[in-house]
C-alpha cells in the first residue's frame, strides 16, 4: 500500500505486510516500509532512526491486527 506523511515533512512510502505461517496454525506478520529520503529528511534520518520515530505506531498497529484476527 502507499502511505503518505504530511508532518514533520511530506513523504510517500510503500508499505508491505509479509505473512508467514508459524507453529500451531498461527501466522507471523512482518510490516515493512520503504521510501526515499531527501533534503532535511535525509539528514534527520542519519541522526534519528526511523524505528524510533514510527516503531511505536507499527507495534500498535500489529497489536490491533492481532486482537482483530484472534477475535
Amino acid at each position: 500500500m502507499r502511505l503518505t506523511f504530511e508532518k514533520p515533512w511530506k513523504a510517500t512510502n510503500h508499505v508491505a505486510f509479509e505473512l508467514t505461517p508459524s507453529g500451531d496454525g498461527a501466522t507471523d506478520v512482518t510490516w515493512r516500509m520503504n521510501g526515499k529520503t531527501t533534503g532535511v529528511a535525509a539528514l534527520f534520518s542519519k541522526v534519528v532512526s526511523m524505528d524510533r520515530m514510527v516503531g511505536k505506531d507499527f507495534e500498535k498497529g500489529l497489536e490491533r491486527l492481532d486482537r482483530t484476527a484472534v477475535a
